[in-house]
């Protein structure tokens, strides 16, 4: 008995010991998470819209113009002192969207918290608290729905007891209501906008899907919880007493957006009905470009500019393990190879050389070359914007890993590269190179003369005539075989994964030319490849000391061919 009672006793101590051990982990985590949240500061706005308050609490906006709403969704803060390293990428990925976009409201549609067993606490509390002191630091206007993971069975603190700490009156910039007494769910509530006429124009209603079934507490066989009827009865009662102070004012009716975070059941019988039938009279598959900026559509009305692709470079970029350091973790806006730039010049109608009477002429150092080197520096001499594997030394290997792991908006290289990305699982599209503005009459490619194939005749053949002739066949077989072959089999039915980058490809081969000086004098390319990867400006001293050896180079190469064929 004694012994029992001894072990008893060790075991219980090794208890207290272990659980002692995991709070003071997590509480000296808590303490380390909210001194990094307090490294992010508040979100400059020109002229941030505040709220106000009608006669039943809820808030609303008065604005005439756009209203930014942002949606984020199971942001997963765990808490626990295993989870340190995610919970800092989430909280930094959170706080550069804000930052960015400056929304006038954000909505958080539920799973802010993430408490399970192995990321070292139970505490839902901690990553509640966390993700509100963020918010409040970044002084944006934000509200939440709650998700399945926001309040475990097994967690510390019940979804009502998350409700009450969010209607804190230390949340200055919350508008989180739990809704109607006896109402089913814990954050039923909605916010509206009006515009200077007293017109609602528009609600946001938040409805609790809550968490799981009573037949399934612990969320072990994934059976889900959903909005229960007499929440649906509210939302009606909602819309209807907007409807009629509408109504009183004579417009129209409110329109209105729902915000939640377990999708309705209607949901999976629609994609079982589409996976059975296909689309039906009632049912319709709408995928990737609704509502959203479409590339392709750019090509067309000429504002696929260079503009255009800073501007949507800028809209993604992040540091993604928020350690403050950009490398091949991060995500970019374009992956490249610093020749990049030539191609840009060229699609930007800026020719390295021109035939001036049959005899080409370096054309490079001019204002518009200058002008395009300085709009492109916007993004290539931007570390945060843009990754330049040739100028951190890797391999084009690298780039292709980033782009397929959807860390680049965007990737630049030759036609050949779209070949090694069909392996890819993430979608991805054929863009031409842009425009200088969208006053340029057409779009310019051209060929790499570092990947550009040449076939050599020594000086020793003596068969001229023949050699010419069997050339003459081989160009012929390639060019009316061998090359559209390659084209319509490979480049259209193979690596093309829609309609568009058919349509692209064929704009791109019939925008092709050979410029004499890009073809031929690689030190005007290498001199462009310098500037970028070493981010330098000084375009007009680099090219004087380059000009003599350049038109040295051309005069000789034109000389050899009319010696040749004079």
């Amino acid at each position: 008995m004694k012994r029992f009672l001894k072990g008893l006793f060790f075991v219980i101590w090794a208890l207290v010991v272990i659980f002692g051990g995991l709070a003071v982990a997590n509480r000296i985590n808590e303490r380390a998470m909210h001194e990094y949240i307090d490294t992010f500061g508040a979100v400059e706005y020109e002229n941030q819209l505040k709220p106000a308050f009608d006669e039943n609490g809820a808030p609303y906006f008065v604005t005439d113009g756009e209203f930014k709403v942002m949606q984020i969704t199971d942001v997963h803060i765990g808490g626990g002192f295993l989870s340190v390293t995610e919970d800092k990428k989430a909280i930094n990925a959170v706080a550069a969207m804000i930052t960015a976009e400056k929304p006038d409201l954000v909505i958080v549609t539920g799973d802010i918290s993430f408490p399970v067993p192995w990321i070292g606490t139970l505490n839902n509390r901690f990553a509640h608290e966390m993700f509100a002191h963020l918010m409040e630091n970044l002084g944006v206007y934000w509200t939440v729905s709650f998700g399945n993971h926001d309040s475990e069975a097994y967690n510390f603190y019940t979804r009502a007891q998350v409700a009450e700490m969010y209607e804190s009156e230390n949340h200055k910039y919350c508008l989180f209501d739990r809704g109607p007494e006896g109402l089913y769910g814990e954050c039923n509530h909605y916010i509206y906008l009006k515009n200077t006429e007293d017109v609602i124009t528009r609600a946001f209603i938040i409805v609790d899907t809550n968490a799981y079934t009573d037949e399934d507490p612990l969320g072990i066989k994934w059976i889900y919880d959903n909005i229960h009827e007499d929440q649906i009865e509210w939302y009606e009662e909602t819309i209807n007493t907007l409807n009629t102070h509408n109504s009183n004012l004579g417009a129209g009716e409110v329109k209105s957006l729902l915000f939640y975070h377990i999708p309705l059941m209607e949901m999976r019988e629609a994609v079982n009905e589409y996976n059975t039938n296909g689309e039906t009279d009632d049912l319709k598959y709408h995928f990737g470009k609704i509502g959203e900026e479409d590339p392709y559509a750019l090509i067309d009305t000429k504002e696929w500019t260079i503009e255009t692709l800073v501007e949507m470079a800028e809209n993604v970029s992040l540091d993604l393990d928020a350690n403050d350091k950009w490398d091949e973790n991060d995500r970019y806006g374009l992956v490249y190879f610093s020749d990049v730039i030539c191609a840009m010049e060229i699609g930007a109608g800026v020719p390295f050389a021109e035939i001036v009477d049959g005899i080409p002429e370096m054309t490079l150092n001019c204002e518009e070359a200058i002008n395009v080197l300085d709009m492109a520096s916007d993004l290539l001499y931007d570390e945060e914007l843009s990754y330049s594997w040739s100028a951190v030394g890797k391999t084009e290997e690298i780039a292709w890993t980033m782009f397929m792991a959807d860390q680049a908006l965007f990737y630049y290289g030759e036609l050949h590269s779209a070949e090694d990305m069909r392996a890819s699982e993430s979608d991805f599209g054929i863009m031409p190179m842009p425009l200088y503005d969208e006053y340029q009459e057409s779009y310019h490619h051209t060929v790499n003369p570092n990947v550009a194939a040449v076939i050599v005749i020594p000086t020793t053949n003596t068969e001229e005539t023949l050699t010419s002739y069997a050339l003459d066949s081989l160009g012929a077989a390639s060019k009316n075989t061998l090359t559209p072959a390659y084209y319509d089999i490979n480049l259209q039915g193979i690596v093309s994964r829609d309609e568009e980058s058919a349509v692209t490809l064929d704009l791109v081969i019939s925008t092709l030319s050979y410029d004499p000086g890009y073809q031929y004098i690689l030190e005007a390319g290498q001199l462009l490849r310098t500037l970028v990867d070493t981010k330098s400006d000084s375009f007009t001293s680099s090219y004087e000391t380059k000009e003599s050896v350049m038109t040295t180079k051309i005069e000789k190469i034109v000389e050899a061919i009319q010696d040749k064929y004079s």
